[in-house]
């Protein structure tokens, strides 16, 4: 229930960071990759 309110509070901003959490998760993922 508060997670609900909290986006449509900040819809943009909840939008932006969930991005830049999914691009860092690739990035992190990509690097495992490379890594072995």
């Amino acid at each position: 229930m508060k997670m609900t309110i909290k986006v449509r509070k900040t819809n943009k901003k909840e939008k932006i960071e969930f991005l830049i959490g999914t691009f860092i998760i690739i990035l992190v993922i990509l690097g495992f990759k490379i890594m072995k």
